[in-house]
């Protein structure tokens, strides 16, 4: 079996321009803050099932997008649509949440939920 899916948010870290979370920072709730020039977060390899992380954009993203992707040999997927390159949102008040579906080597991250509707754009 494995993790949760399920759980609050456990701490909040701004990211000013890449991030690459650890399995252990599962529940951690990255935002861009006031920063507006784009942030990039890389999905961890090999993921455990279960591990999940939050996604806020407290500021619009002007010149850049708040983008996610999966890390080689990995998939992120939005509904049944896989995002081979990034996922991506750029106004204020989008969220998300991305959770391991299954792990280990080829882990597949999938989108838990995403709001506002069509905030968020998954590039195949």
């Amino acid at each position: 079996a494995g993790g949760t899916l399920t759980g609050l948010v456990l701490s909040v870290e701004t990211v000013a321009t890449t991030k690459a979370p650890a399995l252990f920072e599962s529940r951690e709730l990255y935002t861009n803050g006031a920063d507006t020039d784009g942030q990039a977060i890389t999905l961890p390899d090999n993921p455990t099932v279960g591990t999940c992380y939050e996604f806020a954009l407290t500021a619009t993203n002007s010149s850049g997008a708040f983008v996610v992707a999966p890390n080689t040999g990995e998939t992120l997927r939005q509904g049944a649509v896989t995002c081979g390159t990034v996922y991506s949102a750029v106004a204020i008040g989008s969220t998300s949440r991305i959770c391991a579906v299954a792990g280990g080597s080829g882990g597949v991250w999938q989108v838990m939920y995403d709001a506002p509707a069509a905030a968020w754009t998954c590039t195949p």
